[in-house]
């Protein structure tokens, strides 16, 4: 139902919030990963409404281990770049963004492609471009910005 909710309320909608964070609720209790999903949407939601801490925190307890399933592994690494760049963590949005990319589907198979229209190979280097941007590296910056706009197909 979040996915739903987000889709015809938009992302900072109330009622996804509450329907995301009853399905975290009743996965946790089922103690399965079907977590995920729900934590994932739930940071989402957080960060569009700015609260990036909260975002990030959710994000870094339910993100995915090596060898789990790791169908959002690029989707967990966009989020944590934005989340972490918004808080002026240029560094760290930066490795997320690169990790991100490192496990990202070249193919547009991805499950946020699907369920909220995102490109996790573009979304990445877009947050590369910004945070190497206030790196003071602004050729390579430049670089991922126009990889992103390729992969979206916007002429640079």
């Amino acid at each position: 139902r979040g996915p739903m909710l987000v889709a015809t309320e938009g992302f900072a909608s109330c009622a996804a919030e509450v329907s995301l964070r009853r399905a975290l609720d009743l996965a946790g209790r089922c103690g399965t990963s079907r977590e995920r999903p729900a934590a994932f949407g739930l940071a989402a939601v957080l960060e569009v409404r700015g609260e990036y801490r909260k975002s990030q925190t959710l994000l870094e307890q339910y993100m995915p281990t090596q060898g789990c399933d790791s169908s959002y592994a690029a989707e967990w690494h966009h989020l944590l770049a934005c989340s972490t760049f918004h808080q002026g963590q240029f560094a760290v949005a930066l490795d997320h963004a690169l990790r991100g990319l490192s496990v990202a589907p070249t193919a547009n198979d991805s499950a946020l492609l699907r369920d909220f229209g995102e490109h996790p190979r573009a979304e990445c280097h877009t947050w590369a471009a910004l945070a190497l941007w206030f790196l003071g590296c602004p050729d390579q910056s430049l670089e991922h910005a126009a990889l992103a706009a390729t992969i979206i197909g916007t002429p640079r």
